[in-house]
C-alpha cells in the first residue's frame, strides 16, 4: 500500500499532489530501512520517472530542501522528486543505512564521559598523522566512530558556549572573543546548560578541568550551573606546574595577564605543589569520580584538559617519546599530546575496571585548532589556526566510542556535525524525545547509534559583525560549500597555509565580498571559486542574510575591560568570583 501510494506521488508530475505533508510525514516515520528500500526500487520500475531523481535516492542523498537545489529549468517530475525527497529527508533521517545484524545491545542510560582537548590541531592526533603518538586515541577510533567532518567555534569560549547551550555563539553574544581575565563578563544565567537537563534526567554531573565561562558571579561557576562537583580552574590557561597565570607572552596575542593563581575545587581555592603536573591532575580527579560513581546511577562527567595549550610544558619524560623533533615547540607541544593521551588510558581503565566501560559514551574533540609556529602545533594540510574560521581553526578531530550503543565501529562519517549537535545528542541517548526546539544544534544519536544518514546540511560557522581584527565575520556551511563574507582570518599568522596552490582572485567579486569554496574538493581552500559560481555564490549570500538577522549583540569585547576589584591583591592573589 505504501509503495503504491508512494509511486502515484512520483508519477503526478503536473497533477494536484493529493497527501499532505503531515500524513506522508507521519507515514515515512514508520517506515523501516526494509520499506525504504522497497520505494526505492518501485520507483526504480517507473516508465517515467525523471532519472537525476532516481540517482539522487538511490545515492542515498538528498536536494537539503535548500534554495541552490531549485532552478528555473526544472521540470515537474524533478520538482516532485525535491518535494519528496525534502519530506523523506525531513522525517526519515533516522533511518539506518544498511547495517547487517548490528543492533544496541544495552537499554539503560549511558555514562558519558566527554572529553575537551584544548587547541588541539588537525594533525596532531595518530590517525591523520601516524608521527603523532596516541596510542589510547587511537584505540578508540579504530574501534570507535571517526567524525571526519566535525566542527567547532576558532576559539576557546564560544565552543564551550556552543556545547553547553545548543547554541551558536551569535546567539549567545559569544560570538566575538573570549571571556577575559578581569572582565566582567560570562556566559547569560538565562540559559540552561546541558548538565541541569542531564540532571533532570537523573545523571550525576561532574566537570574536571577548564571552565572559561566566567567566574566573576558565583552563580556563574561551574557548581552552579548544574555540575554536581569541579575540579578545575576559571581561566583560558594556567601555568601546567605553578598553576598561576602565565606571566610570559603568549603567541599571537599582545596579553598581560595578572600574576594569580587559579585550581579549584568547587568554590574552594585547591593548592598543589608545583612538582604536580597540571594534566596528571585532572586525569588523577576525573579516575577518582569514576572510581567513587554509583554505577547504577548514569554520570555525565566532562573532562576539558588545558592540554596542549600554551604555555609550552610537560614532564621530561614525555620529550623521549619524540627525539627526532628538531624545533623545541612543535617536540614540547607533541610530548604534551602523548601525557594527555596517557591520562585518557588511565580514565579508561578506571571505566573498565568499574566494569561501565561498555555502557559508557566516551566522545574526543577539540575546543578548535592549533596554532603553528610558536604554538607548536599543526593543522596541516588544512589552511589556517586558531582564531581562524579557515578550516585549520574549526575543523577538529572527533570519535565517538561506545561497544553497546555506537554501531559499525571502525567506521569513518563523513557526515556534518557541529559543536551545538552534542546538547541534543547526548540528551536523546538519555532517553529523551528531543525535538530540538529552540536550539541551533541537530539531534545526530541515529547517525552515532544507528549508522543512519546524519541530519546537517547547512551549519553557521560564525556571525559578527566586529571581529577581534575590526572587520566583519559572516561564514557558513551548506552541504560541502562554504562562504566567507568579510575576514575569516584571525590575529595569529597562517602559517599553516599548504603549498601548491594560492586562492584566486577576482577582479570584481559579483555578488559580495566573499570567498567560496568547495571542500569536497578543495578541503586547503586553495582555489576560490567566488567568480566561477556566481549563481550559488548569490544564492548562499541571500541564506547568509537571512541567518544575519538573528544575531545578539556581542557580551565578549576585545579588548575586555579589566575590572578593578577583580585584581589578585584583592581576592587572595586568585582568581576568583563574586566581584561583578
Amino acid at each position: 500500500m505504501v509503495v503504491v501510494v508512494v509511486g502515484v506521488v512520483m508519477n503526478m508530475q503536473e497533477r494536484q499532489l493529493v497527501l499532505t505533508y503531515s500524513s506522508f510525514c507521519l507515514m515515512i516515520k514508520r517506515l523501516s530501512w526494509v520499506t525504504h528500500r522497497l520505494i526505492s526500487l518501485t520507483i526504480h520500475s517507473l516508465n517515467d520517472i525523471d532519472w537525476r531523481c532516481w540517482k539522487l535516492i538511490r545515492s542515498n542523498e538528498s536536494c537539503g530542501c535548500f534554495v541552490p537545489a531549485l532552478n528555473a529549468t526544472m521540470t515537474p517530475s524533478w520538482m516532485v522528486c525535491t518535494f519528496f525527497l525534502c519530506m523523506l529527508e525531513a522525517s526519515c533521517t533516522d533511518i539506518p543505512r544498511y547495517q547487517g545484524n548490528q543492533r544496541m545491545r544495552s537499554t539503560r542510560k549511558p555514562h558519558i564521559v566527554f572529553i575537551l582537548a584544548d587547541d588541539l590541531g588537525w594533525n596532531d592526533v595518530s590517525w591523520n598523522n601516524p608521527d603523532v603518538i596516541t596510542p589510547n586515541l587511537q584505540s578508540l577510533a579504530s574501534s570507535g566512530v571517526i567524525l571526519n567532518q566535525s566542527y567547532v567555534q576558532a576559539i576557546c569560549s564560544p565552543s564551550r558556549a556552543a556545547y553547553l547551550t545548543g547554541l551558536y555563539p551569535y546567539h549567545t553574544g559569544f560570538q566575538k572573543y573570549v571571556v577575559a581575565p578581569g572582565a566582567a563578563e560570562f556566559l547569560p544565567l538565562k540559559y540552561t546548560l546541558l548538565p541541569e537537563k542531564l540532571k533532570e534526567r537523573g545523571y550525576s554531573t561532574h566537570l574536571v578541568g577548564k571552565w572559561h565561562l566566567g567566574s566573576c558571579r558565583v552563580d556563574a561557576t561551574p557548581t552552579l550551573r548544574g555540575f554536581d562537583s569541579f575540579f578545575g580552574c576559571y581561566s583560558a590557561m594556567i601555568d601546567y606546574f605553578t598553576k598561576r597565570l602565565p606571566r610570559f607572552p603568549v603567541p599571537g596575542a599582545n596579553i598581560t595577564l595578572p600574576d594569580a593563581y587559579d585550581l579549584r575545587e568547587g568554590l574552594d581555592v585547591f593548592y598543589s605543589p608545583p612538582t604536580e603536573y597540571t594534566t596528571d591532575l585532572f586525569t588523577q580527579r576525573a579516575v577518582e569520580v569514576i572510581q567513587e560513581h554509583d554505577e547504577d546511577t548514569p554520570m555525565y562527567l566532562s573532562l576539558h584538559y588545558t592540554a596542549p595549550h600554551y604555555p609550552l610544558q610537560v614532564p621530561d619524560r614525555y620529550l623521549d617519546f619524540y627525539p627526532n623533533v628538531t624545533d623545541v615547540a612543535r617536540r614540547t607541544y607533541l610530548a604534551m599530546v602523548t601525557a594527555m593521551d596517557e591520562g585518557i588510558g588511565d580514565v579508561i581503565t578506571a571505566l573498565k575496571d568499574k566494569g561501565i566501560f561498555d555502557d559508557t559514551i566516551i566522545v574526543f574533540t577539540s575546543d578548535n585548532g592549533g596554532i603553528p609556529g610558536l604554538g607548536g602545533a599543526s593543522n596541516y594540510p588544512l589552511r589556517g589556526g586558531k582564531i581562524s574560521y579557515y578550516e585549520g581553526g574549526v575543523r577538529s578531530p572527533t570519535l565517538v566510542h561506545s561497544p553497546n550503543f555506537i554501531s559499525e565501529p571502525g567506521r569513518v562519517s563523513e557526515d556534518l556535525f557541529h559543536i551545538v549537535d552534542w546538547f541534543p545528542t547526548f540528551l536523546a541517548a538519555a532517553g529523551d524525545k528531543v525535538t530540538g526546539s529552540g536550539l541551533d544544534g541537530q539531534n545526530q544519536w541515529a547517525m552515532l547509534s544507528r549508522g543512519s544518514r546524519g541530519r546537517r546540511r547547512e551549519f553557521v560557522y560564525n556571525i559578527v559583525d566586529s571581529s577581534i581584527n575590526g572587520g566583519s565575520q559572516y561564514v557558513m556551511r551548506w552541504e560541502q560549500y562554504k562562504l566567507i563574507e568579510g575576514d575569516a582570518g584571525g590575529l595569529i599568522p597562517d602559517a599553516s597555509r599548504p603549498p601548491g596552490g594560492v586562492a584566486s582572485t577576482c577582479p570584481t567579486r559579483p555578488i559580495c565580498d566573499c570567498e567560496l569554496y568547495d571542500l569536497k574538493d578543495d578541503p586547503t581552500e586553495s582555489n576560490d571559486l567566488v567568480c566561477d559560481k556566481p549563481l550559488l555564490v548569490r544564492q548562499l549570500y541571500l541564506r547568509l542574510n537571512i541567518l544575519k538577522a538573528s544575531q545578539v549583540p556581542s557580551l565578549l569585547d576585545f579588548p575586555s575591560e579589566v575590572v578593578p576589584a577583580s585584581a589578585p591583591s584583592k581576592n587572595n592573589g586568585t582568581v576568583n568570583y563574586g566581584w561583578c
